[in-house]
């Protein structure tokens, strides 16, 4: 039997799961969405992103990219970087991909369909980041 709580460290991040702090806590307090419980610090300067139930250490903080784009903007951003032609190609000979556009409003990052035509162009996840960052701006 304790007569103490134990102490426990949580780890705070940020949307992007950078990691930004530290606090020390009684096992039974309450911690946030944006707190990781029971997880060590890094042990090392420098910025740290918490994926898949480790840190990893990167360069830079990432860029904030946004999740969902209309059609419209992605018609737009297609065009401009000369895909558009090819992705009609895509609706023309796949009933599937062409029932998902037909009847999406929006493009959500990690749809199927965003990740199956990102992979056709031969888009990195980088280039997938900026072509949502660019369609953003469209209007």
């Amino acid at each position: 039997y304790r007569s103490q709580p134990m102490i426990i460290t949580l780890c705070k991040i940020d949307k992007n799961n950078i990691f930004v702090s530290t606090r020390r806590k009684d096992e039974y307090a309450t911690w946030g969405e944006d707190e990781l419980y029971g997880v060590t610090p890094p042990n090392e300067e420098g910025l740290h992103r918490w994926n898949n139930g480790i840190w990893e250490k990167i360069d830079k903080y990432p860029r904030d990219v946004p999740q969902t784009i209309t059609k419209l903007q992605a018609m737009k951003q297609m065009k401009a970087i000369g895909k558009w032609e090819a992705f009609k190609t895509v609706l023309a000979n796949d009933d599937d991909v062409n029932d998902e556009w037909v009847l999406s409003d929006n493009l959500n990052r990690t749809y199927p369909l965003v990740l199956g035509i990102g992979q056709l162009f031969g888009f990195t996840d980088a280039d997938m980041d900026n072509f949502f960052i660019e369609a953003d701006k469209m209007s």
